[in-house]
């Protein structure tokens, strides 16, 4: 459900089952909406995102809380000014059985779009307002649940569901997506450690702020091999 970018880390190692760690990402994946009777104003990159993680646990059970600072650059011809976003999640994956584990993640914040695969690039981030001649970072909600279980060593299932939602405002236009939600189920059949095939069906529904609705369902095949 989540997309990060080109990114600078630095990681603190604090106990056998705890790290801290700290980035500065590409400010060049905010994206923001500025319409077209504005050519003066433009999308600027310039200060870094800035993001924290604490992660508690081991390879298979953990837990992780972290933020970010997500500032919004634009400029007309004569100033260049910055809005602020800010964001949080929360997650963690926790082993039921050897054959079973189940993971959640959710987030919250405002001018975060890009991390979000389906808004990523779309103009999320923020709105300009014409009425007070700046840009408004856009609240957005995520949501998502996965279980996996493992029918045999070479055989195995995931369940899948997101939600997502975008905050109101009155500079959105009716055309943008107001919240979307995705489910699937999927078998994969792995013969070696390198090599994965499967089959999953994905369903889908969205809703723009016009209140006009659809959905889609999509069957797909894919393989993956690893060299490692």
């Amino acid at each position: 459900m989540l997309n990060r970018s080109i990114q600078v880390r630095y990681t603190e190692k604090l106990s056998d089952k705890e790290t801290l760690s700290f980035s500065l990402e590409d400010p060049g994946k905010i994206n923001m909406i500025i319409p077209t009777t504005r050519p003066e104003w433009k999308r600027k990159s310039l200060i870094p995102i800035v993001t924290g993680m604490y992660r508690y646990g081991n390879t298979r059970n953990y837990f992780k809380i972290g933020g970010t600072l997500s500032p919004v650059n634009y400029e007309n011809q004569e100033n260049s000014y910055t809005k602020m976003g800010f964001g949080g999640i929360v997650s963690f994956r926790k082993y039921i059985s050897n054959l079973d584990d189940f993971r959640f993640q959710v987030s919250y914040g405002k001018g975060i779009a890009r991390n979000n695969i389906v808004l990523s690039g779309e103009g999320y981030d923020a709105v300009f307002d014409p009425q007070r001649n700046t840009a408004e970072t856009l609240s957005l909600f995520n949501i998502a649940g996965i279980y996996e279980h493992w029918w045999s060593p070479k055989w195995s299932s995931v369940v899948y569901y997101s939600y997502s939602q975008v905050g109101s405002n009155p500079s959105v236009t009716n055309s943008l997506m107001k919240h979307f939600q995705n489910a699937a189920i999927n078998l994969i059949y792995q013969p070696y450690k390198n090599l994965r095939m499967g089959v999953e069906g994905n369903y889908a529904t969205t809703e723009n702020f016009e209140g006009i609705k659809s959905d889609a369902f999509r069957i797909q095949f894919s393989t993956s091999f690893s060299f490692k």
